[in-house]
């Protein structure tokens, strides 16, 4: 029987029953479907794929606005949230009818301790992700900051560089025009063997057009109690279609001769000529490595004495 009240002696019941009736007669597109979950630990993704990230965890009786339901995946509205994630259709109890009626008792209770334990593990990923953000964040400042430092660095050090490499080799190819170079060097003569040490020094001026003069003397150890020194002048010419590694020249001179113990106690001071090539290998700081070779002429009363001569100096440019 249906309690009436009020003045006009509306029925409770009757207004309850009546509402009820507008409701289940509205189109099914103008309702909210809902839906429950029918087990602990559900997961909402955030696209239908397993793979595709974790939105939230779920315990089972959680209520659901169903946006859109298929087969294998469903669309729902996240409660307290709007925002929308997809779950395996499996995991829903589909029935509107069956989540009001069972629903208030599943909310009723405590979440189970898988939920919980789901939960607690998503809470804790999520705060080393935090974490790891933050240190990569702090990393990426370090970074840029390092890469700023070194490019200042990288510029002052290129700078300095530049201004030591005009100092000491030119560029290849480049003008040699005020180059200075110190040489100390060990060779031989071929044709008797004969050992040579020595020294140089060079100078490339500005008024010279790219040759250069270099101061050259050496001692010779020959055979027996003879001696022998030789200083010459020469003119150097570097080659054009030199390279880093490589910068070869030409060159051509000469100078005096002086042998001691000739024909057993006399010495002679002879003129000498020498033509030949050489190259600088360009080791670091100013360092290179000479290779020198050169036939080498002296003359004695009219007669000539042709010898080749053949060192490797130690080089330091200036």
């Amino acid at each position: 029987m249906a309690v009436c009240s009020g003045p006009r002696g509306e029925c409770r019941g009757g207004r309850i029953l009546f509402i009820l009736f507008l409701v289940f007669l509205l189109p099914a597109g103008l309702r909210a479907e809902e839906a429950a979950v029918g087990r602990d630990g559900t997961l909402v993704f955030q696209s239908p794929d397993g793979s595709s990230a974790v939105l939230d965890i779920l315990p089972r009786g959680t209520r659901l606005e169903l946006v859109k339901r298929g087969e294998e995946w469903s669309e729902v509205m996240l409660p307290e949230s709007n925002t929308r994630g997809f779950v395996r259709t499996s995991a829903l109890q589909l029935s509107a009818m069956a989540a009001a009626q069972e629903g208030k008792a599943l909310l009723s209770g405590p979440a189970s301790p898988l939920y919980n334990t789901l939960q607690e593990e998503l809470n804790k990923s999520d705060a080393k992700i935090r974490r790891i953000e933050q240190a990569v964040s702090h990393l990426e400042g370090m970074v840029d900051k390092y890469t700023q430092a070194d490019s200042a660095m990288h510029g002052k050090r290129g700078a300095k560089g530049k201004a030591l490499r005009s100092q000491e080799f030119p560029e290849a190819g480049g003008s040699w025009a005020g180059y200075r170079g110190f040489d100390l060097f060990s060779g031989m003569y071929t044709k008797e063997k004969d050992l040579t040490i020595g020294g140089a020094v060079s100078w490339f001026p500005e008024s010279m057009s790219g040759f250069g003069l270099e101061l050259e003397a050496g001692y010779l150890f020959l055979e027996g109690d003879r001696r022998g020194a030789g200083l010459s002048l020469d003119l150097l010419y570097p080659l054009g279609w030199s390279r880093p590694w490589l910068m070869p020249y030409l060159c051509a001179g000469g100078g005096l001769f002086y042998l001691s113990g000739v024909d057993g106690a006399g010495s002679e001071t002879n003129p000498s000529a020498n033509l030949g090539a050489g190259a600088l290998c360009p080791l670091s700081s100013g360092f290179s490595l000479r290779p020198d070779l050169r036939l080498f002429a002296s003359f004695n009363d009219g007669e000539r004495n042709i010898d080749g001569r053949f060192f490797l100096a130690l080089h330091r440019g200036f």
